[in-house]
């Protein structure tokens, strides 16, 4: 019977037309115009990139490379060399083929004591250990130290050990005074060299002045860094050419994926009946991607890019479509999961609840399988609590109310929905994440709230005109400035002291020993990364015909020229 119930909510899906507001009956609705989709049926009709003979070859020289590669490393017995070599697998992206041997590399590299006590050596040594969660102190930094506290004039000179000290420094926790210092020390001397420097330095420091490194989402990072790695006179063209066939292999996969999600979301057709919303069907998939992007998890990018289309649109349902009558009775059909109460709802929403309720039986399907079915429920538990949140936002935005500042906070820390892509970026990966797994993240861990936090911020200040132009539930920066009477700029300093803080939290929670394993706490990082990408300068998410356009199709349109 439950099966009959699904096929026919299926048959209802599609008989239903693009909504648009009643003629009969007039409601007010909020005013929003979202660009279109700028990418149409294109990774539909679009082309594989790599011949089958082309691909076979392909396969076996990467297998060549590789091999060869992993016994350069293990050969290597200089230890700073060693670091190096270590550092350029991980920016050119190949880390996943040689983890074996890194983590071998790594420990060699924390039990070793250096020999050359430079700037360059330590800072770099710090931060390859510290990104890998190793708790390695701060303390050899004193070295570089006055009495006074301050960083020596003459590390001035050495352009390569303050670039090295400035990438180590945004590792920093709350604890490390000394990095907090190292940031500006570096980065007003690294501006000032810019233009002073042999072509090959500046471009880094240009590169790492823009985005630190560890802050960068990693599959962008290493399609830019091959190019960057290719004009480098020292450069490895072993690992170089390993680097441009691996990413074209998994640019084919990517655009498989892609290909394979967009005929999906055609198929579903939320796109063409709810037309109010967003249809970022591909800038999700890219979010996904930023989040992890290796071949193993391919099953796992599908199904969270699925998530997140349902995400987005829940979003807009209640930002910028329902009344806030409409929006009650759907909160309170969606927390029962109460399919009997579709008669409820009105048109759109009846069309947006089948719709995910299809959706997450198929996942359930799929999983059941395997014997993880029941991961569908924290996911459920995932979206009601969103709704919750997007409610409360909604009846404040009704009322216009200003709420408290840290009261605010709480609700859209949770409507940054960070907590629920965590849930969704692990259902698909397989045995690693077990139930007590997936329970460590109800109470809503200070890592998942770093990563919100940061995507939250910086998407209120890169909307915050946009928004203002409209009737909305006021943001974090709307609430700041009337509970401390503060200007706009002054709001904006405290909100970017509160993005740092939150990359501390962070930075503190990826320390050995860790809650979870790795590979569950990396997607969470990533997520705060990918935010980087989106909300630097613009909502580009929201108005993506831009610079996340070109990202796009750097990423998953133009191999690289082998």
């Amino acid at each position: 019977r439950e099966r009959e119930r699904e096929m026919e909510m299926v048959s209802a899906v599609s008989q239903h037309p693009p909504v648009t507001p009643s003629v009969k009956k007039p409601v007010t609705r909020p005013t929003v115009e979202y660009e279109p989709t700028v990418w149409g049926d294109y990774f539909i009709n679009l082309p594989p990139s790599i011949a089958p003979d082309s691909r076979s070859w392909m396969l076996q020289r990467s297998e060549k490379l590789k091999q060869e590669a992993k016994t350069m490393l293990r050969d290597e017995n200089d230890m700073l060399s060693k670091v190096g070599m270590v550092d350029t697998i991980q920016r050119l992206g190949l880390a996943y083929h040689f983890e074996q041997e890194i983590n071998e590399a790594l420990n060699e590299i924390y039990e070793a004591r250096l020999e050359n006590k430079d700037l360059y050596a330590v800072a770099f040594r710090f931060r390859l250990l510290r990104q890998e969660g190793y708790n390695i102190t701060t303390d050899e930094f004193n070295m570089f130290m006055d009495e006074d506290g301050k960083f020596l004039e003459t590390l001035r000179d050495d352009v390569k050990g303050l670039l090295c000290l400035y990438e180590a420094a945004y590792l920093a926790t709350h604890e490390d005074v000394i990095l907090h210092k190292a940031v500006k020390f570096c980065r007003d001397d690294l501006k000032a060299k810019l233009n002073h420097v042999e072509h090959e330095v500046a471009i880094q420091i240009a590169h790492a002045l823009e985005i630190p490194l560890h802050r960068r989402s990693k599959r962008l990072e290493s399609r830019q860094y091959i190019s960057m790695y290719e004009t480098f006179e020292q450069r490895n063209d072993q690992l170089l050419e390993l680097a441009k066939l691996d990413f074209n292999l998994l640019l084919s996969l990517h655009q498989e994926e892609i290909k394979s999600i967009c005929l999906w979301w055609k198929e579903l057709g939320l796109a063409t009946k709810l037309t109010f919303a967003r249809d970022k069907i591909v800038e999700g998939y890219f979010w996904i991607l930023g989040i992890y992007f290796e071949p193993s998890w391919s099953r796992a990018r599908i199904m969270s890019t699925k998530v997140l289309a349902f995400i987005s649109y829940l979003d807009d349902i209640y930002d910028a479509y329902g009344t806030l009558e409409e929006l009650q009775v759907f909160t309170d059909v969606l927390q029962r999961w109460d399919v009997g109460a579709l008669n409820l709802l009105p048109g759109y929403l009846k069309i947006y609840f089948i719709a995910l309720v299809k959706v997450f039986k198929e996942i359930e399907d799929e999983l059941v399988k395997e014997g993880h079915s029941c991961r569908v429920d924290y996911l459920k538990n995932g979206m009601i609590e969103l709704a919750r949140a997007y409610f409360q936002e909604a009846k404040w935005g009704s009322e216009a109310y200003i709420p408290p500042f840290e009261v605010h906070l709480s609700s859209s820390l949770i409507t940054a929905a960070c907590k629920a892509l965590t849930c969704a970026s692990w259902i698909g990966m397989g045995e690693i994440p077990t139930k007590e797994a997936f329970e460590w993240i109800v109470p809503f861990p200070k890592i998942i709230k770093g990563s919100s936090a940061i995507g939250r911020i910086m998407n209120d200040i890169v909307s915050y005109e946009r928004e203002e132009r409209r009737e909305h539930v006021a943001s974090t920066i709307q609430c700041y400035m009337k509970e401390h009477d503060t200007s706009l700029e002054d709001t904006f300093i405290k909100l970017q002291e509160m993005i740092e803080d939150a990359w501390k939290d962070i930075n503190e929670e990826s320390l050995k020993p860790i809650a979870i394993p790795l590979p569950l706490l990396t997607p969470i990082i990533n997520l705060a990364r990918i935010s980087v990408t989106f909300y630097r300068h613009n909502d580009e998410y929201t108005n993506s015909s831009k610079g996340i356009k070109e990202k796009i199709t750097l990423l998953i349109i133009e191999p690289i020229p082998v």
